[in-house]
């Protein structure tokens, strides 16, 4: 059975869909016997999904720099009709974009969202199955819901389904070498997620610095490490302030899989990188700001949410994440580490 799933992006959403790729893969197995299973993903996110053993193929499409270029629009639409004949095809993104993508493609069956459950309601349109679920359930619910709908699963969704997919995004070779090369095994390492997609969901540098200040009053041979994007200048910065510190270059999705797996904790807002550290079973603290929290939160026992914002919804222009004291993150920190 030939499977294709539409997840384009953004990164945190495409880990929420990567997570289910071992439940599908084991799942349909069982249902239908040999499967083949294509993501079809955005270009600028194809290494977070590279080398996974659930994945048969990547098929990325320059999506977003078809914005720029929009010559690259018939090779998009080319590199799509050029795929063998689907089984299923399964849009978990619910946006006029992935539905017409899924359009394109050749296929016996296409299930998305409903028109009162997709994200943008016309995406419905083009579905011959559709599924029925409210769009201000969790995240990983209303996926989940479209699996069970297809193969007639019993259970309900819990966090427990996922227990066992840290092995479903894996590092290369090449990457876990960089890092070995770069880490200080001896150390308790902390990774800050400095930077966020939205400024609503950033919280400040100068309270992350305040935070690891705690932090180092607390812990021996501590060594906190920071990545940058686009803040690079502020963040490095903020590295020179004390020696617990560890800029490092910029790293490549492939390599900041690698980089996590050698952190003892990670730290940061809501954003895809602290998303991949619960897929990746690694202990985290996530920072919410304008996002509610009973949609977004990834529970576990080595993961931590912290939230100054009680909202069904999001919230533009609140900047509520700026009130999370330092002083809680600390305490979260070393619970966490003290469970290691």
């Amino acid at each position: 059975m030939r499977i294709a799933i539409i997840r384009l992006s953004s990164l945190g959403d495409i880990i929420s869909t990567a997570v289910f790729l071992k439940l599908i893969k084991e799942e349909f197995s069982k249902k239908f016997g040999s499967i083949n299973i294509t993501f079809i993903v955005d270009s600028a996110f194809k290494e977070i999904l590279q080398n996974s053993p659930y994945i048969d193929e990547i098929c990325d499409i320059p999506l977003r720099a078809s914005k720029i270029d929009k010559r690259l629009i018939l090779s998009i639409f080319s590199k799509l009709k050029s795929l063998q004949k689907f089984d299923l095809v399964i849009d978990f993104q619910g946006l006029l974009k992935s539905a017409l993508i899924g359009k394109i493609l050749k296929k016996d069956k296409f299930v998305g969202y409903s028109k009162n459950s997709a994200r943008e309601k016309i995406a419905s349109f083009f579905y011959t199955k559709k599924i029925e679920i409210a769009y201000s359930e969790h995240i990983l619910k209303r996926q989940y819901e479209i699996l069970k709908t297809i193969l007639n699963l019993d259970c309900a969704f819990s966090f427990e389904l996922l227990n066992n997919s840290k092995d479903v995004l894996v590092p290369s070779s090449a990457a876990k070498t960089k890092i070995e090369n770069i880490v200080e095994s001896k150390n308790t390492n902390i990774l800050f997620i400095l930077e966020a997609s939205k400024r609503e969901k950033q919280y400040p540098l100068s309270l992350f610095y305040e935070v690891a200040m705690g932090l180092k009053d607390r812990i021996d041979n501590l060594a906190i490490y920071l990545i940058w994007d686009k803040q690079e200048q502020e963040i490095k910065e903020l590295g020179a302030k004390d020696s617990i510190f560890r800029v490092l270059d910029r790293l490549n999705l492939d390599e900041i899989k690698a980089l996590l797996s050698k952190m003892h904790l990670i730290i940061g807002g809501d954003t895809g990188i602290t998303h991949l550290a619960w897929a990746l079973n690694i202990p985290a603290i996530t920072l919410y700001g304008n996002t509610p929290l009973k949609r977004f939160e990834l529970c576990g026992d080595r993961y931590i949410s912290i939230s100054h914002l009680n909202t069904t919804r999001i919230l533009k222009g609140d900047f509520s994440i700026n009130k999370i004291e330092p002083k809680k993150i600390v305490e979260s920190a070393i619970l966490l580490l003290e469970k290691k």
